[in-house]
């Protein structure tokens, strides 16, 4: 969280509290679903990591490093109240179909759901 702090006072930081539910709900500790963070904190600007692999013909792989370009909210909505509906991250190799024709790097991420037994 400090790091973010030092990026930009211009950009507010997101706090966002991971949603679980099921039998286990209670008992996921991080180190019982694989790293998973209960809170994630992000920001315009702030560096992110994939942990799976998103598509690999173009080289969005588990551990590309990408920045933070923007995040996009459903209508009505904003947190901490709710997760973003998009992020839209810089990734310097991805050499997919452009999103933005004068950024062609960014890559729009959906919020994902991960089961765990």
């Amino acid at each position: 969280m400090h790091q973010l702090e030092t990026i930009s006072s211009d950009f507010p930081v997101a706090k966002l509290p991971s949603s679980d539910h099921g039998p286990n709900a209670v008992c996921a500790t991080e180190d019982k679903v694989h790293g998973l963070m209960r809170v994630l904190f992000i920001c315009k600007g702030a560096k992110v990591m994939l942990t799976c692999n998103l598509n690999d013909p173009y080289d969005l792989l588990n551990g590309s490093i990408g920045t933070i370009f923007d995040i996009i909210y459903c209508k009505g909505t904003k947190p901490p109240l709710c997760q973003p509906g998009v992020a839209m991250v810089h990734f310097p190799r991805y050499t997919g179909p452009p999103f933005m024709k004068d950024n062609p790097c960014i890559v729009s991420l959906v919020p994902a759901e991960r089961k765990v037994d």
